[in-house]
């Protein structure tokens, strides 16, 4: 039978298949930026990856590329990339980048705008966005996309399931809003102590020590990847495993040591290692041992994303082959100074920061268990 395995108990009749080219319509209107009309403009970038949700700040609609016109309460969904989950229900008119799809109902009778926002979320929608991706750049492909079917069900069904997940994706947005509000609360409360209890200059060349020691044998501990965004094993990261990959002979990181990426520091790809034991990482990376008599590890964790640090390594890294990656001038590396107050204040700060870190990574966690719940609902109330 036609039913999904979770539904609201007042429903019992099966759903019906539709083809998606009889009840979705993914328009292209055009924007002419000569009509005067303010229309605030939407890029990929702009769509919150997995949220539902989009940040301010939008570009200018005066450019040469592509832009379509969106009106309230229609479907974005980002084509380009498929996997990133980048949608959002319109909640204003304006213009978005050709690499997003505007969607709405072709039949008000059969299927809601609302409803639309929720099919583009699930695994089977997703899944056959990434069939009909090219390799060298996904992006998914409406005309094959069209031509397969979806289940729904009734109107007043498909109005009650909008309304419980909606209200989930609101309890969502408000534990994401509060983790950014954690995250700003302790920029502003510990950048102000850190410059109030500067005292001492010290470089880096003071305190780090390049260590390079390699793995002898394949898989020996696992894949770490190290991003601007923190640490994270590869098999989360990128989803998968590395094992058939050759990596004899990759560099070891230990707990507490630091590692950076030379091409790409000036962004803010810098850790310590204080999630894991011992893990592998590739080459490219440049890790080193820290002097924890001359300054406090959870102190010098905060420190080293702070403004004052990018802009520190941006002076220390050169122009590359890209724009996107310089190549860092180890010895100017060596060279960043800060200020530090004595090491007992150091370790009175860093164990504020650390206690702050606690708060924020609890309530991450509680973020990811509802990004979880909403996964585990989706499967079973779609077919």
């Amino acid at each position: 039978m036609n039913i999904p395995k979770l539904r609201f108990k007042e429903f019992t009749d099966e759903w019906n298949y539709e083809i998606f080219d009889n009840i979705i319509d993914i328009r292209s209107k055009s924007y002419n930026p000569n009509n005067n009309i303010n229309y605030k403009c939407i890029e990929l970038e702009n769509i919150n990856q997995g949220a539902g949700t989009i940040n301010g700040y939008f570009n200018s609609c005066e450019q040469k590329s592509t832009k379509n016109i969106f009106y309230k309460n229609e479907v974005l969904f980002g084509k380009l990339r498929p996997y990133l989950k980048k949608y959002w229900y319109a909640t204003f008119d304006g213009v978005c980048s050709s690499e997003i799809w505007v969607a709405k109902s072709k039949s008000s009778e059969k299927i809601t705008n609302k409803f639309i926002l929720y099919i583009f979320q699930t695994n089977y929608f997703l899944q056959l966005c990434n069939l009909s991706t090219g390799s060298k750049m996904p992006r998914a492909d409406w005309d094959f996309i069209k031509e397969h079917f979806f289940a729904i069900p009734t109107l007043k069904e498909q109005d009650k399931i909008v309304r419980f997940l909606s209200l989930l994706d609101k309890k969502i947005e408000l534990q994401t809003r509060k983790i950014e509000a954690l995250k700003l609360f302790k920029k502003g409360l510990f950048d102000t102590q850190l410059e109030k209890n500067e005292k001492e200059l010290i470089m880096f060349d003071d305190f780090l020590d390049e260590v390079v020691e390699k793995t002898t044998i394949q898989n020996q501990y696992p894949i770490l990847s190290s991003t601007s965004k923190g640490l994270f094993l590869q098999s989360d990261y990128f989803n998968k495993h590395a094992s058939s990959e050759n990596n004899i002979g990759y560099k070891i990181l230990k707990r507490n040591q630091l590692v950076l990426s030379p091409q790409n520091l000036w962004l803010g790809n810098i850790n310590i290692n204080n999630k894991f034991n011992i893990l592998i990482l590739s080459l490219s990376y440049k890790v080193y041992n820290i002097n924890i008599k001359k300054i406090d590890l959870n102190y010098f964790n905060y420190w080293i994303k702070t403004p004052k640090a990018l802009y520190s390594y941006l002076v220390s890294s050169e122009q590359g082959a890209s724009i996107v990656r310089r190549n860092l001038n180890t010895e100017m590396f060596n060279q960043i100074s800060l200020k530090v107050p004595n090491l007992k204040k150091q370790h009175i700060l860093g164990n504020k920061i650390y206690q702050f870190d606690l708060k924020i990574n609890l309530e991450k966690e509680m973020l990811k268990q509802l990004y979880k719940l909403k996964k585990g609902l989706m499967q079973n109330m779609f077919i």
